[in-house]
């Protein structure tokens, strides 16, 4: 059997033999090799492509720039191209099959239902393409139609200046306002319609950022996404302040007005640390809140710390004071250092009312302290969201609204299932104390802690040792809060300063002079009923033992007796008397010095018997028990550290091991400018001592 070449069969056959092969296979393959009639196929000699020139006559760049055209286009025109290359791929399956031309192109013609001129078109389109690309320039050149009615350049850039502004017109307004200028007769204005579609042509940011602002623009980019999982509890803490739009707060002076609450959180775990309630967001609100937060958890870890806004009151200087790059109020080398740098608090200023940039704002709003505290059950029928109160509505008292506050923080640190990679499900609480009992925590001490304090104005000392407060005191009232310590009667008559917490001023408050000495914790005197029979009997205790204690100072102080004093001036009168004035008096005496802490000899006078047995009442009442170890953080004054230093010092000589708190705070308090100073005058009184028993020798 001989073999023939389907290039040697006439044109008609040719045509009829490849619309068969064509119809049996798919028209995405090229050939249809695996039908036994096409092994004639398999064995024709290969013809190359047609094309005008070489298959890598396109550039490069020219490809590129046609797969970025293809990329743009819309899915039907990429479909129509798909067509167009399985066409494509059709015809030059049959040509290197051995087919001719014209048995090609009419076969591809009546399969694909086009024309021959269009395939002579689409193959003229491929000349010095690779085939890799062809998909790219068979993508068709019709877009749609694109002509434009006729806008004059004036009337839309009227119509635009009227519809990009913050006020935000509606687009038919500006239309109308647009046709019905006076300038209209002499410009080419198209159809409402059209107009419509060229105002929504505008790119959308730009309409967002002139319409609705800037904070509406940036939404539009997506948020930065931060990890939290390289820090710990208290490495970052960050505040921000709560206005209570729906609630009318009565202040405990009687004021009418809408409460801010500042709160402190942890941003590691989210858990709410401490708040404060007051009338404005101000210094003393900041600094009070955040006081709490270091007297029951810490002072945040050194290096990153604290997360703030930059605003008025959270930039203060009574608080930041000597931060670089504060970008509020002048930085002056001589201010002095705000509580954050001296607690060694490293501040971080964030955008104002952004809350990506602070997560403490994100529980301001729905699901955080708005739901769950002014809609509290408690203030049903207190909501009132006008901008001056009209005294319909009852006002929730500051104490109310400061207990549900701790109630209503206390659920939402508790609730479980929150959802953050850091949380798993767990409760904001149970994640702070799993990262807290790990964490070294920086403990501050009690003289931070009173830095962290409301200053008063000064106050001059009354004559019984008390000063008076106006913090406090109410409206119209003369009463006020007392407080007295016992040094205080050694300053009767001079200005002092206290220091206190002004929500808890009868706890009491601390006391400094004039020059800014410690004197000591000034106690609250509270005012008793007249028929408060338990207080006066507190009261005359308190007073007896008063009296003891300074009598037995008095006594150790005066150590001769107004008798002895008449006696031994009538003695050296006498004495004086009977001396021979005929002899006289030397002028050159030799002096004998004694030793300078020797003092008098003191013969105590017999105590009657009432005297002794109010000593043994006195003894048996203030006996203290057995040593127990001391707090150092309830030592008051500097002075009563040193006498406890003196004591653990004193252990310590004699062999004794000490724990490991009192070894650490008997290495630091050798540290402090009280115990240097005390050493160095002891020091030179002890130098003075031995010189003059040298000389005296």
């Amino acid at each position: 059997m001989r073999l023939y070449t389907i290039a040697c069969l006439p044109a008609d056959v040719q045509a009829a033999l490849a619309e068969k092969v064509l119809s049996a296979a798919p028209a995405a393959r090229t050939a249809g090799a695996s039908s036994s009639s096409m092994r004639a196929v398999d064995t024709a000699p290969v013809v190359p492509p047609e094309s005008g020139g070489s298959p890598d006559a396109r550039s490069e760049s020219e490809i590129a720039a046609q797969a970025a055209l293809y990329e743009a286009a819309s899915q039907s025109r990429k479909d129509r191209a798909q067509q167009a290359l399985a066409m494509v791929r059709a015809w030059h399956g049959l040509r290197l099959s051995g087919y001719r031309r014209d048995a090609a192109t009419q076969a591809i013609s009546h399969r694909y239902a086009i024309s021959a001129a269009t395939i002579d078109r689409r193959l003229g389109e491929l000349d010095g393409v690779p085939e890799h690309a062809w998909l790219f320039f068979l993508l068709d050149r019709h877009i749609g139609r694109t002509a434009k009615a006729g806008l004059s350049a004036e009337a839309w850039e009227v119509l635009k200046a009227d519809y990009l502004r913050k006020e935000r017109p509606s687009a038919k307004a500006c239309i109308k306002r647009l046709r019905a200028d006076p300038r209209s007769s002499r410009w080419d204005i198209p159809s409402d319609r059209t107009l419509l579609r060229r105002l929504d042509a505008i790119p959308r940011a730009v309409r967002v950022l002139t319409r609705q602002g800037r904070e509406e623009a940036a939404k539009l980019y997506p948020a930065q996404v931060r990890s939290r999982a390289a820090l710990q509890a208290l490495d970052i803490v960050n505040g921000d302040g709560y206005q209570h739009e729906r609630l009318w707060v009565r202040f405990e002076d009687g004021e009418i007005r809408r409460a801010r609450t500042w709160v402190w959180q942890d941003v590691y775990s989210s858990k709410f640390l401490s708040f404060r309630v007051d009338k404005t967001e101000h210094t003393d609100l900041i600094r009070l809140s955040f006081m709490d937060l270091v007297r029951t958890y810490g002072i945040p870890r050194q290096g990153r710390s604290v997360l703030v806004d930059n605003t008025t009151a959270a930039a203060n200087k009574t608080m930041s004071g000597g931060v670089k790059h504060r970008y509020r109020f002048k930085v002056k080398d001589e201010e002095p250092d705000g509580i954050f740098k001296l607690l060694g608090c490293d501040l971080i200023w964030a955008t104002p009312a952004h809350g990506q940039a602070k997560p403490v704002e994100r529980v301001f709003g729905i699901g955080g302290i708005s739901e769950y505290v002014d809609k509290a059950p408690e203030f049903a029928g207190c909501g009132d969201e006008r901008e001056s109160y009209n005294g319909k509505t009852r006002p929730v008292p500051i104490r109310e609204l400061e207990r549900v506050i701790a109630r209503e923080i206390a659920f939402l640190n508790a609730l479980k299932g929150r959802r953050s990679p850091i949380h798993r499900g767990r409760s904001f609480d149970e994640v702070f104390e799993e990262s807290y009992a790990k964490s070294a925590v920086r403990r501050a001490t009690e003289e931070q802690l009173r830095l962290l304090m409301l200053a008063a104005e000064p106050q001059r000392v009354q004559r019984d040792g008390t000063i008076t407060l106006d913090a406090g005191r109410m409206v119209g009232e003369q009463r006020a809060n007392r407080y007295w310590n016992r040094a205080l009667i050694d300053y009767r008559g001079k200005l002092v300063a206290a220091r206190f917490d002004p929500s808890r001023l009868h706890e009491g408050v601390h006391l400094y002079s004039a020059d800014g000495r410690y004197i000591g914790f000034g106690e609250c005197l509270d005012p008793a009923g007249f028929d408060d029979q338990s207080a006066g009997r507190d009261w005359a205790r308190n007073r007896a033992a008063f009296m003891r204690a300074t009598r037995e100072a008095a006594e150790a102080e005066r150590r001769m007796s107004v008798a002895q004093m008449v006696v031994g001036r009538d003695l050296a009168r006498n004495l004086g008397g009977a001396a021979d004035t005929t002899i006289p008096a030397p002028k050159v005496v030799q002096p004998i010095f004694n030793d300078p802490l020797e003092r008098p000899r003191y013969a105590a006078p017999e105590r009657s018997a009432e005297d002794r047995a109010e000593m043994a009442r006195f003894e048996a009442e203030f006996a203290a028990p057995a040593a127990a170890p001391v707090n150092v953080l309830e030592l008051r004054s500097d002075a009563d550290k040193h006498a406890h230093w003196r004591a653990l010092d004193a252990r310590r000589a004699a062999g004794e091991q000490l724990a490991e708190s009192d070894e650490q705070w008997w290495a630091h308090w050798q540290q402090q400018p009280y115990c240097i100073d005390t050493l160095k005058e002891e020091a030179e009184f002890e130098r003075m001592v031995q010189e003059r028993r040298a000389n005296a020798a």
